[in-house]
């Protein structure tokens, strides 16, 4: 049971990062989005281990911070690029280097836990649709 609430979790934290990213695309006047996907960046790099317990409970905790690590960088550079700070550029090509890392392990890991990381290789896609989309948007 306390595998499904972690899950719950952890996508619930996941879908809000992703609108409120989205939502800072869209609105480029409120700050509030800005600092929200701030606050999700440093949730995921200081509890990552513990929030991907949901999607991978065997999972090493140094391994589930790696991920932890990725999606921060991912959500940092969102709130970079809301923001419109001078290290856009150079914190999205690291994000998309991340994703592309994270999509690496689980393609390497895919065999042996298949079940724990399709949720690792959906939300690795969406997270590289939104990089490249906030990318296109901002260079507009």
């Amino acid at each position: 049971m306390q595998t499904k609430t972690r899950k719950v979790i952890s996508r619930s934290i996941f879908i809000v990062g992703v609108l409120c990213i989205l939502l800072s695309s869209i609105f480029h006047i409120s700050n509030v989005f800005y600092w929200f996907s701030g606050v999700i960046s440093l949730t995921y790099l200081f509890s990552g281990w513990y929030i991907f317990k949901g999607y991978y409970p065997e999972g090493h905790p140094v391994y589930l911070f790696f991920f932890g690590y990725i999606y921060s960088g991912f959500f940092l550079g969102s709130a970079f690029a809301s923001s419109e700070i001078e290290m856009l550029r150079a914190y999205f090509l690291w994000s998309i280097i991340l994703i592309v890392v994270l999509v690496v392990t689980v393609l390497l890991k895919k065999e042996k836990y298949q079940k724990g990381l399709k949720s690792f290789s959906l939300e690795a896609v969406i997270m590289l649709i939104l990089s490249i989309i906030q990318n296109v948007v901002n260079k507009l």
